[in-house]
């Protein structure tokens, strides 16, 4: 697996590639993600949802828009959550079911630390973004329904 170095498509959709690893032999539960950069978590299982979510939180710089140059480090404290959920999945000959494609969102929130008050833009509503995964080593099998 890989991430690509120009990870912005015409499109202007972004593509990462990303290594997920069960964390049970059968059935849903919690995975892990690891990139070839060394990034690494967990997204838990919600299975009263049936869905996969992670929350985290970190910190940005504030940056002049015009050069890129960093004005203020950590200046913003960002909480991320992201929301996952079987999109498509297959059931195999043994009529086990593997997930194939996994939709949702990543919604993440900043505040601006006291110091930058003033000096850096405070974010004024949430930002969101629409998540896709895809299954590379898909299963064989047949296409099974999907909750919705």
């Amino acid at each position: 697996m890989f991430t690509p170095r120009d990870n912005k498509r015409a499109d202007g959709q972004q593509v990462t590639t990303w290594k997920a690893t069960s964390t049970c032999r059968y059935g849903a539960c919690d995975f892990r993600v690891r990139s070839s950069s060394g990034a690494e978590f967990k997204y838990e299982l919600d299975g009263a949802r049936g869905e996969f979510r992670r929350t985290y939180t970190g910190r940005v710089d504030c940056e002049n828009q015009s050069t890129g140059k960093s004005l203020i480090k950590g200046a913003y404290k960002t909480r991320s959550r992201q929301v996952l959920k079987a999109a498509a999945s297959v059931v195999s000959a043994d009529r086990t079911t593997y997930a194939t494609e996994l939709a949702g969102t990543h919604m993440s929130r900043s505040t601006l630390k006291p110091a930058a008050v003033g000096k850096c833009k405070a974010q004024e509503k949430p930002e969101i973004q629409d998540i896709r995964v895809v299954r590379i080593d898909r299963p064989s099998g047949k296409p099974a329904e999907t909750m919705p």
